[in-house]
């Protein structure tokens, strides 16, 4: 059973190539045989642990143990300055957080808590990044599993809706970081709820003034996407809210003839202007909210027409996300090495 540093891990530092880094709290184990420079963090851990995981880490820790080692797929060359006490460190160019969560998951602790939700969407966008570009097979699926739940890729629209409602997708710069990841490990399924909120997010308000420039972080093509997608998803709105008598643009009134139905006239909700403006930018969110809605102003004949008629309006935008937002894939074209970075891509933009 691998043992933890018996040391104050909080203050712990290890001196590597001259240079010194944190010993990280948990996962820096005194009987481990092979060290990770990630960032600031220093990690010791297992070879036989690691590689059970990792086929690509599996072939790290099969080369010769002298140094110098070669480079090796996404693993930076290690010369004799980074081998310490006899354990090789390895440098990785990733953030110090995707490889700690990644640990988590390998060593996890043998009495979780109550209290522990797990890691957050935006951790677990890390997780599957850092186990796609180092081969943890295993990891990559749990972490896409875990997105399409927390991320309600499900067939159950209603689920959806709510999820929208109640601020699931509320921050571009999660919905950016979704697209990102999408584009770059080729998962598509997260593109289309990415795109729709991105596309009718309010701009104006302060919360997502904290982080405006997010936009700028994808490709050309995706921010032109941004745009023309909000247009087209725009037009299917109107197209089709017109001729709901509930939005008062047309002259039908209750089949049944009743003179207290309200259906097709602006008293049938309390500020019409308000349920028009809802609906034209954020459809999705205002069909689901009507949907819950039972209203009194119209006999049981008009309201289960007009469920009925959202419910159809409503799964029909969903179903047509890709429509308004045309999602050929990015193709990256391999440009060659970088100097320390690994291997540079040139975006093709493929917008058509």
């Amino acid at each position: 059973m691998p043992t933890k540093s018996n040391a104050p891990q909080s203050n712990g530092s290890v001196f590597v190539n001259n240079r010194s880094y944190t010993k990280h709290l948990k996962h820096w184990y005194e009987d481990g045989n092979f060290g990770f420079l990630v960032e600031e963090m220093a990690y010791l851990v297992h070879r036989s642990v690691l590689s059970r995981r990792s086929s690509l880490m599996a072939d790290l820790f099969s080369l010769p143990q002298n140094p110098p080692f070669e480079r090796h797929g996404n693993v930076h060359t290690v010369d004799s300055s980074l081998v310490v006490d006899g354990v090789p460190y390895v440098v990785l160019h990733d953030k110090a957080e995707d490889f700690a969560n990644v640990l988590n998951i390998i060593y996890p602790d043998s009495v979780p808590t109550h209290t522990d939700n797990g890691p957050g969407v935006i951790s677990i966008l890390g997780v599957v990044r850092f186990s796609i570009k180092y081969l943890f097979d295993d990891i990559k699926e749990w972490g896409i599993s875990k997105l399409k739940s927390d991320l309600v890729l499900v067939p159950d629209k209603d689920a959806l809706t709510a999820a929208l409602r109640e601020g699931l997708y509320s921050d571009p710069d999660l919905c950016t970081k979704v697209i990102l990841l999408s584009r770059e490990c080729d998962l598509p399924q997260f593109l289309p709820l990415a795109f729709y909120s991105l596309a009718t997010s309010d701009w104006g308000n302060t919360l997502l003034s904290k982080n405006p420039l997010c936009l700028d972080q994808l490709a050309e093509g995706d921010r032109r996407r941004v745009q023309e997608g909000r247009l087209a998803l725009t037009r299917a709105v109107v197209r089709r809210a017109h001729g709901m008598p509930e939005n008062a643009c047309t002259t039908q009134r209750c089949p049944g003839g009743r003179s207290d139905c309200q259906q097709g006239l602006p008293t049938l909700w309390l500020d019409p202007a308000a349920r028009w403006t809802e609906l034209i930018l954020h459809p999705l969110e205002e069909l689901g909210f009507r949907l819950t809605q039972r209203s009194g102003a119209l006999c049981d004949l008009c309201l289960s027409d007009l469920h009925k008629a959202t419910k159809d309006f409503r799964d029909d935008l969903v179903e047509r996300l890709g429509e308004f937002f045309r999602f050929p894939p990015l193709m990256l074209n391999w440009k060659g090495k970088g100097p320390g970075r690994g291997t540079v891509y040139e975006v093709a933009d493929t917008w058509r």
